[in-house]
């Protein structure tokens, strides 16, 4: 009763991260009234919540095996504007991996009525439904100037229009005009690895061990997570098991909009997307590996999170065994904005040996970034640990102070311009320099990891490192 009146009294003089904070920690209990009554308070009196406030409720309904109630959460809070087409689509697809084709067959019908089955809403009828539909296929999503999400939403619409169904490589190709060409004059940015970067991903991917699964963090709009599956399913003689790639995202916006570029792929059946904290999902993800999948090890991973979670995620990974021996982790924005402290922990971690790849930004010329590719081989010894120098700190402090600065509320981040970026790089790279990184870390320009093969680039990696270089690559 007293929590009752405190809701309806306060939620108004509360700042959106404030709610979503209390959600959070609502949705950690083992009774979720209290987090349903929040969000039944903020409805009724207008508050809007962003997909990072809704995550943690929707986790915990996917824990519980409550997936009407995943539904409705996506339903009641995040369906409108465009979003429309994008949450019954995936409402959809939550009903019928659930067994119940009748409601997503009623949802994909109720959503053709209204003029809004679109080309992923066919793909997902034909996976269910069978047999022939009546709607007509809009190919574009209509999304107002000002609406939240708009940018991935544009995403998502230019792939419905300009990529071919099922292709993966047209679908990444779409996504990666749209970064290049059309939103530079917006002065927005598309922060998946494109370009070079998804050169350094798909030729690490090859390197890793067959037999595992692939875990990404960050799903972002599903772009690295679609280049990734891709890879493992050319390579992987048991790739009819399903999933084969896991990606974790702390947006359920995000994640949505992300299923619904993997359905267009044809990679639903492949790729698992789990909403949530990192810090939440990894620990229920490890148990779900140990029971469903009978342990079977994570042979490859790609951090594309918020620089300073790189380290203890990859620590719980760590601590749960699935790590696989010689897996391949890949790390990407290790100098912008920047994971100082992990980068200093594999240098002087010996259960890791570690390259870091030189790359021009995706979509920012002249903007220079690091991604990391490491191989995990863990010693029956474990030296001992010393503890980051002042500098390392302080680059860390540095690289959060950017990262908020990038994250604006308007879900693109947009406070940070390209020269700043470029100048933030290079203090960057000088501060990283200034640091202890030992003989345990080394620098390789992007072309020459073109000019290499897979296996030569797996037997560097088992190879005696060289010194990280002073000048630029």
């Amino acid at each position: 009763m007293i929590f009752s009146k405190w809701c309806r009294d306060r939620p108004c003089g509360l700042t959106e991260s404030n709610i979503g904070m209390f959600l959070w920690s609502f949705s950690c209990l083992q009774d979720l009234s209290h987090a349903w009554m929040l969000l039944d308070v903020c409805r009724e009196t207008g508050v809007m919540l962003d997909g990072v406030s809704l995550s943690g409720l929707a986790f915990s309904c996917r824990q519980r095996a409550l997936y009407l109630d995943e539904v409705y959460v996506l339903n009641t809070y995040l369906s409108h504007g465009a979003m429309v087409p994008v949450v019954a689509n995936l409402s959809a697809m939550i009903m019928a991996e659930n067994g119940n084709a009748e409601d997503a067959f009623n949802l994909l019908h109720a959503l053709g009525n209204r003029g809004l089955f679109n080309e992923v809403s066919e793909q997902i009828w034909k996976a269910t439904v069978g047999k022939m539909h009546r709607f007509i296929i809009r190919k574009h999503l209509d999304i107002k100037t000002g609406e939240n999400y708009a940018k991935e939403l544009t995403l998502l619409s230019e792939v419905m229009c300009n990529a071919k169904r099922g292709n993966v490589e047209s679908i990444c190709t779409a996504i990666e005009n749209y970064g290049s060409q059309d939103l530079p004059a917006t002065k927005h940015w598309l922060k998946v690895a494109g370009g070079t970067k998804a050169e350094v991903l798909t030729a690490a991917v090859h390197i890793a061990p067959e037999d595992g699964v692939a875990l990404e963090i960050g799903t972002y709009c599903g772009y690295s997570a679609a280049r990734i599956a891709a890879v493992k399913l050319s390579r992987c003689s048991s790739s009819n098991r399903t999933p084969c790639v896991i990606t974790l995202e702390v947006d359920l916006a995000h994640a949505a909009i992300a299923r619904n570029v993997l359905a267009y792929a044809g990679l639903a059946h492949v790729v698992e997307v789990v909403v949530g904290h990192s810090e939440d999902t990894l620990p229920w993800l490890v148990s779900q590996l140990s029971i469903k999948f009978r342990r079977m090890p994570i042979s490859f991973l790609f951090l594309d999170q918020r620089g300073s979670r790189y380290e203890a995620d990859v620590a719980t990974l760590e601590e749960s065994g699935l790590l696989g021996t010689n897996g391949i982790i890949v790390a990407d924005n290790v100098l912008k904005p920047g994971a100082p402290l992990f980068l200093w922990k594999l240098a002087h971690n010996p259960d890791f040996t570690t390259k870091v790849v030189s790359v021009t930004e995706f979509a920012m010329s002249g903007v220079e970034d690091w991604m990391i590719i490491s191989m995990y081989h863990p010693l029956r010894w474990k030296s001992e640990q010393h503890s980051p120098p002042e500098e390392a700190r302080k680059l860390e402090w540095e690289a959060e102070r950017m990262r908020s600065r990038a994250h604006q509320p308007d879900h693109g981040g947009r406070g940070i311009d390209f020269l700043d970026w470029a100048d933030f790089s290079t203090r960057m790279r000088a501060g990283f320099q200034r640091m202890n990184l030992g003989s345990l870390t080394w620098e390789i320009a992007i072309a020459e990891l073109e000019t290499r093969r897979s296996e030569a680039l797996l037997a560097e990696l088992g190879s005696p490192p060289v010194n990280i270089t002073d000048g630029h690559v």
